[in-house]
């Protein structure tokens, strides 16, 4: 034990859950901060209940590794695009404020990155059975030249525009 407080690796609460320790950083570490705004705090909240707790919650806060961290990370990206991230940001910031307290011998996060992500923002699959050839757009703009709806038909055909995004125009 005093090689351990020598060397700055003394933990001084072994069995503290890394769930317990994540709900008490979150209320009366962050939250009290003014720069933390009640937005940031229910984001976090909703990741650290939905996400870490149900993966890592009941792991002793001295025995979390970087594994259990790659395995959470892992599974995270799996399935969403930037929950991980947000993830990643919480459980640093808590592992150094956890460390800083002498909670954690070592910071667990330290050089874990989050897998690449399979997933892509912004993309958007066009069936192409569901989508007019530009030989019908033209004999729809000819056919509705003389109707009342050809400007509707105009911003729809070429602009992608919904009947009501149309009617408020």
């Amino acid at each position: 034990m005093i090689g351990q407080l020598h060397t700055g690796t003394y933990v001084v609460y072994p069995n503290i859950k890394v769930g317990e320790f994540l709900e008490y950083w979150l209320e009366y570490v962050m939250r009290p901060e003014i720069t933390f705004t009640a937005n940031s705090y229910h984001t976090y909240r909703n990741c650290i209940r939905n996400h870490i707790i149900p993966q890592l919650g009941n792991l002793k806060l001295s025995t979390l590794n970087q594994g259990h961290l790659h395995k959470l990370y892992k599974k995270l990206a799996d399935e969403y695009i930037s929950i991980p991230k947000l993830a990643k940001t919480i459980m640093n910031t808590s592992m150094q404020y956890a460390l800083k307290k002498h909670l954690v011998a070592v910071n667990p996060c330290k050089d874990v990155n989050l897998p690449k992500n399979k997933k892509s923002y912004h993309t958007i699959e066009v069936k192409e059975a569901e989508t007019y050839t530009l030989e019908q757009v033209k004999r729809l703009m000819e056919a509705s030249k003389e109707s009342k709806i050809h400007m509707q038909l105009v911003f729809a055909l070429l602009m992608g525009l919904r009947r009501s995004e149309i009617s408020s125009l």
